[in-house]
């Protein structure tokens, strides 16, 4: 995929003002004057990305880009080294999965068409010293492109002063285009997220994923108080975060989370003092929060969904969260169900997790009546000992009448289970799309 002057004159434009339509649709005019297919690719994708688009015109353009990546996969392909290799296009330009050491074995020409990235060791034997100089050697031939998403993946860069303020200085050109940064897995301690919360080159990135990570509540503490960060996603899963509650609502950093839409704290230890702290927060403005695999219980559950911080999600995660057992006996409770499925505020929710929560078939007749969650698209019940009667009793009520998508995997229905719900005819009751009924030991 060689480059020419013109073409890096466009590159050049589109990193000026990535967001901008303009630049990219000029450039793939110059390239289907050529008749280079990377235009129209470029031109469908551009017009994809509008979110006012037709849904018939989007499946169409979709179709004919996937049709002409599938047609010059290989001359496209040109460039990229073993142990590398193109995942999809972002607006017409490339998105790429790497090893640490193919990232340093990028050709130059190939580089300025690069948008994404994602780098991980995939079996590269270096000490950590080694891996942190090939990614530094990777990134800096990076420079010259427009890279709007890195991911850095299990390269084990925190501990050991690999995120100075003199390291970011050197990257200080690609970070400025930055809009989606994912460190994951990388040992990344408190200081080394204060580093990153302090660069001002990180002003444009809105997505945030420190996952994996050995932060604690300073370092949320530091996300929460940069002068710099504007985010609208933030994930923190895998970590231990005592006190994760208090830190994002607390007075002093509530302002700072005003813009967040999403936010993923999965097996992070939240406790229920944490969900209690959390719901006390400030803003509202959340569309998309998953708190599951953390023990915050019935009390957690309840206080989060009597609060105006779920006003507006149209996604909830609640999967593993002990809720709905006695932790002492493990025999059932409904408190926390009953305050979800009569909560005021969840009435634009779609999507909504519950696995792994020991539901039997008393909560999951009081979830198929809950009517205030009447725009739910998406349940997964999975994992919890519904038995058939449980199955039934979801399929026997109309209140969830919006549901496509119904997971029941692992819920121990067997024969009888899902002749029951046949026999509801839950097809004709519900637009059901989607019903997921493995590991069911159905059949003989």
């Amino acid at each position: 995929m060689a480059i020419s002057r013109e073409q890096r004159a466009f590159i050049e434009a589109i990193k000026a003002a990535p967001d901008d339509d303009a630049p990219r649709l000029l450039f793939a005019d110059f390239l289907e004057e050529r008749g280079d297919p990377r235009g129209t690719l470029m031109r469908d994708q551009v017009y994809m990305s509008k979110p006012d688009i037709d849904p018939k015109l989007w499946a169409q353009l979709n179709s004919r880009v996937q049709e002409s990546i599938e047609k010059n996969r290989v001359e496209w392909s040109e460039g990229v080294p073993e142990g590398a290799r193109i995942v999809g296009f972002d607006r017409g330009l490339l998105k790429i999965e790497t090893s640490v050491k193919s990232l340093a074995d990028f050709q130059g020409e190939l580089s300025p068409y690069v948008t994404g990235v994602t780098v991980s060791p995939r079996g590269y034997r270096l000490d950590a010293e080694q891996q942190g100089r090939e990614l530094t050697q990777g990134l800096t031939k990076l420079s010259g492109a427009c890279i709007q998403s890195l991911h850095i993946d299990g390269i084990p860069i925190g501990r050991r002063g690999f995120l100075s303020h003199t390291r970011l200085q050197e990257f200080s050109g690609m970070l400025a285009d930055l809009r989606e940064l994912k460190i994951t897995g990388c040992d990344l301690t408190d200081e080394d997220v204060r580093v990153l919360a302090s660069s001002p080159d990180l002003a444009n990135v809105r997505v945030f994923d420190l996952s994996g990570n050995l932060i604690s509540r300073e370092g949320i503490m530091a996300i929460a108080t940069s002068p710099h960060l504007q985010l609208e996603d933030l994930s923190l899963n895998h970590s231990c975060l005592e006190g994760v509650g208090t830190a994002l609502a607390g007075r002093e950093t509530s302002r700072s989370w005003e813009n967040l839409k999403s936010l993923s704290l999965n097996n992070t230890n939240m406790t229920t003092g944490d969900a209690q702290a959390l719901a006390g927060a400030k803003w509202s403005g959340l569309h998309n929060l998953d708190i599951g695999d953390n023990p915050i219980g019935d009390d957690g559950v309840a206080a989060l969904v009597n609060s105006r911080i779920v006003a507006n999600l149209t996604s909830l995660g609640l999967g593993k969260i002990g809720v709905f057992r006695n932790p002492k006996n493990r025999r059932p409770m409904h408190g926390g169900l009953t305050a979800l499925v009569n909560s005021p505020y969840l009435g634009k929710l779609e999507t909504l997790d519950l696995h792994g929560n020991g539901l039997g078939p008393d909560q999951a007749d009081l979830l198929s009546l809950a009517r205030k969650l009447g725009n739910l698209r998406d349940l997964d019940v999975g994992d919890n000992p519904l038995s058939p009667a449980g199955a039934e009793g979801l399929a026997r009520n109309g209140a969830l009448r919006e549901l496509t998508s119904l997971n029941f995997r692992s819920c121990g229905l067997g024969d009888r289970g899902v002749e029951g719900i046949a026999g509801r005819k839950l097809g004709d009751r519900l637009p059901i799309r989607e019903l997921i009924l493995a590991d069911n030991k159905i059949g003989p």
